[in-house]
């Protein structure tokens, strides 16, 4: 899929990859690095290749696979003296998995009085309905288009029409976690429990209307506003942060591929593989018992984002992966201007666990350097709750 030129003498492109009957029933849609510079998920995706190759040669694959060897050649491009930078698009200095169309209340307009008691028909005209949208937004005749903004279009209006989407990213020095909507819990803990995700965070609407949101909000505002209609959440959406960006090794990519290719197998996507166990040509089995996530969904707006108050050299007493409790000591800014100094304590101010922290050790006043996963709302988790960085 070509892009338009975003300066002379330049071409980028996508490539999506399609696996299995084109008129299945169910499709799923993956794609890695839209951050460009989280490259976890790009050697996830690869590994993941390689297995459907060898499903596809067996003919396994029963639904439809979208899938991309990359989501952003923008961001997988961009360095700055000698640092990969791909979260932000250089350019405008948006965030690149930030501002994805919101087509909620349009959608609300066009399936007015053409909706029906019929479940999978009203998916069907909502799903058509999704792309006329996106498609009309994005004519050359509405408005001109950044080349950034053209790519998110080929994104979202390939995924729209997905029963899953599955948003692969990294954080930045992190354990396994997820984030989904709170209607698509507890349907996603089998891909939580298959990736042995750690935290598992929901919630109806972060308000940064990043890709996976934009997949699935539409269908619980269509929901909301003609309840007595059959109108399920249709579109299964995730962002599944793949550990730490520094975390880029052939054991936890195959080891997470698998777990994908699990995924697929035990939600119909692609049929159970009959070969002998050890065989060379074997492809992951669903394991039996099935697993239980480790930990049960809670609330994105219980996340604790910890930010400094001062500047110094960051002295962590916990790390990503460890409970704490409420109160309990994180670490301490070591004040380096005056070494004399005393510490500045850091404290948890929920209970819950470390899934993220800044890899970066030095303090600098309003950065978030941990994030804390608790089980209950906290009064001051309001508006934006992801970070904008």
């Amino acid at each position: 899929m070509e892009l338009p030129v975003s300066s002379i003498g330049t071409n980028t492109h996508l490539v999506f990859h399609h696996y299995g009957p084109e008129k299945a029933d169910k499709k799923i849609y993956i794609h890695a690095a839209l951050h460009g510079d989280e490259l976890p998920g790009l050697l996830v995706v690869n590994h993941l290749f390689h297995l459907l190759e060898k499903a596809d040669k067996k003919q396994l694959i029963a639904g439809k696979i979208s899938m991309l060897s990359f989501a952003n050649p923008f961001g997988l491009a961009q360095s700055f003296l000698g640092t990969h930078q791909g979260r932000f698009n250089f350019a405008t200095g948006v965030n690149f998995n930030r501002q994805f169309e919101s087509v909620s209340r349009a959608l609300v307009s066009r399936v007015e009085g053409k909706l029906t008691k019929d479940v999978k028909e009203n998916v069907r005209m909502i799903r058509e309905a999704f792309k006329e949208e996106l498609d009309l937004r994005y004519s050359c005749d509405y408005v001109p288009r950044a080349a950034e903004e053209i790519m998110k279009y080929y994104l979202l209006r390939e995924a729209c029409d997905a029963d899953v989407v599955l948003d692969l990213h990294s954080d930045d020095d992190a354990v396994m976690h997820l984030y989904t909507h709170d209607r698509l819990w507890p349907q996603l803990s089998d891909l939580a429990a298959l990736l042995e995700s750690e935290c598992n965070m929901v919630d109806p609407d972060s308000g940064v209307n990043c890709f996976d949101e934009s997949c699935s909000i539409p269908w619980s505002v269509l929901a909301d506003e003609y309840p007595d209609y059959p109108i399920p959440m249709a579109c299964q959406s995730v962002t599944i942060e793949l550990r730490g960006e520094h975390d880029v090794y052939d054991s936890l990519a195959a080891m997470d591929a698998a777990a994908l290719y699990q995924f697929l197998v035990h939600r119909g996507f692609v049929l159970p593989d009959t070969s002998p166990e050890g065989a060379d040509d074997a492809l992951p089995q669903v394991p039996n018992p099935f697993p239980k996530p480790i930990r049960e969904a809670t609330p994105l707006s219980g996340v604790d984002m910890i930010k400094c108050a001062v500047p110094g050299v960051l002295s962590w007493r916990a790390r990503p992966g460890d409970v704490v409790e409420e109160g309990q000591l994180l670490g301490e800014i070591v004040r380096i201007d005056d070494p004399f100094a005393p510490r500045v304590p850091i404290h948890a101010r929920t209970a819950g666990v470390i899934y993220g922290v800044n890899s970066r050790k030095m303090s600098t006043p309003g950065n978030v350097v941990m994030k804390i996963a608790g089980d209950k709302p906290l009064p001051w988790r309001t508006g934006n709750l992801l970070t904008s960085r």
